[in-house]
């Protein structure tokens, strides 16, 4: 046993971890970390934990040099209600791994996110947002995350920061917004973002320059696609685009929700900046798209020479 307050099955040791089975388990066990001397320490769950939206769970944390790292072992985390940041990360090797967080909803937030740091590997994980008035993921680290995210109403200008995401699905549907610049931006420059599929929909913007896609970050054999609501007479004409600030065998594919296309071929609203064996979908135009980016593609297999006259016809 270990923890001086709770017992908690397991040593720590990846060999013997700490066995997680309930939510009061998953919070002993990094209460039971912070207490320990600086190391990396370890836990396994062993059993679904279903929070039953309780909307009282403290945020579990941990602290610098006292590293966790929790295999969910294909195990499901779920219907957690915060009003608090749920997992806050110190240390940039802290994971969780190997199984879902599912139905993360957040009751009032305010200014914090639900999640801050990390590393998240192997991880389903969805989340509905009430509103974003600042980043909902924040410094954390994605590999093989498949990313399901329903905001209703968002004021902050970025939803998600990574430091680097690798071979991820990230969906992000936002209803309705305001001043968003970013879906997913890296929390500073020549952070990496490969191999991924970044795709979603916005509904509604309300008011200020919006390129809600990619940003700050290397971006490299990955396809982002959104649909987006065509310009609305107020703003500035690039204000609904996605953006990534450079990219390499990569696709940007736009297209508009009840697309107004007189206005757009006197006022041409789509501003992409592809570069190095990359194109951009949504230009002025009435481009159809006659074939789709193979796989192969985005995942690095044969991933060099696609260009726009492969993928478009104006007939």
């Amino acid at each position: 046993m270990a923890g001086d307050n709770m017992a908690i099955s397991g040593a720590g040791t990846q060999a013997s971890p700490y066995l997680v089975a309930s939510l009061a388990d998953l919070q002993e066990f990094y209460n039971t970390i912070k207490s320990r001397s600086s190391g990396t320490y370890y836990g396994r769950c062993t059993a679904n934990i279903d929070c039953d939206w309780n909307n009282n769970i403290p945020t579990m944390s941990t602290e610098a040099g006292k590293i966790a790292i929790l295999d969910l072992d294909s195990h499901i985390i779920r219907r957690c209600m915060c009003s608090y940041t749920l997992f806050d990360f110190a240390n940039s090797t802290d994971s969780i791994a190997n199984g879902s967080l599912l139905d993360l909803n957040e009751n009032f937030l305010g200014e914090s996110p639900m999640l801050n740091g990390g590393v998240y590997s192997n991880i389903s994980l969805s989340s509905y947002v009430h509103e974003a008035e600042s980043p909902v993921i924040t410094n954390a680290y994605f590999q093989k995350v498949a990313l399901d995210m329903y905001v209703a109403e968002s004021s902050t200008n970025q939803l998600i920061t990574v430091h680097d995401a690798f071979y991820s699905d990230i969906k992000v549907d936002v209803a309705e917004c305001t001043g968003l610049n970013y879906i997913l931006n890296n929390v500073a420059s020549g952070e990496k973002i490969r191999y991924c599929l970044i795709h979603g929909s916005i509904t509604a913007i309300n008011s200020g320059t919006q390129y809600p896609g990619v940003s700050s970050a290397a971006v490299a054999n990955t396809l982002i696609r959104y649909s987006l609501p065509a310009y609305n007479g107020s703003g500035s004409l690039s204000a609904v685009d996605v953006y990534p600030s450079s990219s390499n065998n990569s696709l940007v594919d736009v297209s508009l929700i009840d697309d107004d296309y007189a206005t757009r071929e006197s006022s041409p609203q789509h501003y992409h900046t592809p570069t190095s064996n990359s194109c951009a979908r949504g230009k002025p135009g009435d481009y159809t798209l006659v074939g789709f980016v193979p796989l192969s593609y985005i995942y690095g297999v044969n991933n060099a020479g696609f260009a726009c006259y492969d993928l478009y016809s104006t007939d």
